[in-house]
């Protein structure tokens, strides 16, 4: 197994919708759902049926390849989705609840310490960027221009009955210079290969919505950054979840532990396939990034399929967990052991 990181350099904007919203609306990042379903139809369009052909198995042992979401980066600088602390800096108030990316440098501080008063510490040296969206340490000096905004595009659809015109607007992101989207990868050297191959295709169609509009285009390269190792290993220390993540029944228990602490998100959407109908996928509920749950393999791939009549193969749902280890204070293990707090 290898790690390998990657970054695109968005050359268009990018629409990616959320559940329960209009296309009013858009992420600023690419989830890992949507990224890995982004890959298996480029590989049908590659040829690649071995690949896809080979998905099934994958509930039979440990997957061959684990993707993070791809996240936000500022030049250089990293972006991380920010953990989900059973705690906040005592000066935050609203305007810690409004962070959702953290530097590099800051997530692997808090990961490793992650106590009142290192939170308290770090915050109170805190620089904010995109509208107190992102959370930097003071000496990263990221320049506020070249972060992310968002604009809506107005439209025109019109009925094809009555020729009546409605007007609708499409949310995009649009990314600075100097800025873009990463993610990491981990896996088998034959997924590895496969998924550099696949975004070379990718990057000229688009990743999200509106790509016929030329939305989500890109230009991708490999990173040299050191990436932490996915905490896939079982035992009593806990993980925070760079991918959306649908834990099997027999896993809950990963959610159970006092020191827990997740948010969920409902994904659907519609699926389409080369040569297939699009459908609109059944609804999942997944962990969101930034989630803190036990360490170990986390997740499966969720067959969504609504209609076998209509299209007979399995429709997949990415859902395994890519976390990175997170040191919570000993004393907290030891209240879940029977200690005191």
């Amino acid at each position: 197994m290898a790690t390998q990181a990657f970054r695109l350099d968005m050359k268009s904007p990018l629409h990616v919708g959320e559940m329960g919203v209009g296309l009013e609306e858009t992420l600023e990042y690419v989830p890992s759902d949507t990224l890995f379903s982004a890959l298996v139809t480029t590989w049908l369009e590659m040829g690649r049926h071995d690949l896809v052909d080979a998905l099934p198995a994958w509930s039979q042992s440990d997957p061959p390849l684990l993707l993070t979401s791809a996240f936000p980066c500022l030049g250089e600088t990293l972006l991380y989705p920010c953990p989900l602390l059973l705690m906040q800096p005592k000066n935050g108030g609203k305007v810690y609840k409004k962070v959702r990316w953290v530097s590099r440098s800051l997530f692997d501080q808090l990961a490793a310490q992650p106590t009142q008063e290192n939170l308290d510490h770090l915050w109170a040296q805190h620089s904010l960027y995109a509208s107190g969206a992102v959370w930097a340490d003071t000496g990263e000096n990221l320049d506020a221009d070249q972060t992310w905004g968002r604009t809506r595009v107005p439209k025109v659809t019109v009925d094809r009955v009555s020729n009546a015109s409605a007007l609708f607007h499409v949310g995009r992101v649009h990314f600075g210079e100097q800025a873009g989207l990463w993610f990491a990868a981990d896996g088998d050297q034959k997924w590895l290969d496969a998924l550099d191959e696949a975004l070379e295709l990718l990057a000229d169609s688009g990743i999200g919505g509106q790509r016929s509009r030329g939305n989500g285009r890109f230009a991708p390269k490999k990173l040299a950054t050191p990436l932490p190792t996915p905490a896939t290993q079982s035992g009593t220390g806990y993980q925070v979840l760079l991918s959306r993540t649908a834990p099997t029944a027999a896993q809950m228990d990963a959610l159970r532990r006092p020191s827990s602490s997740y948010q969920l998100v409902t994904v659907g959407g519609w699926a389409s396939a080369p040569g297939d109908r699009p459908l609109i996928r059944q609804r999942v509920r997944m962990l969101a990034e930034g989630s803190i749950v036990a360490a170990g393999g986390i997740g499966q791939l969720v067959d969504v399929n609504p209609a076998r009549h209509l299209v007979a193969h399995p429709i997949y749902r990415y859902g395994y967990g890519f976390g990175v280890p997170i040191h919570l204070p000993k004393e907290w293990t030891d209240a879940e052991n029977g200690g005191t707090q």
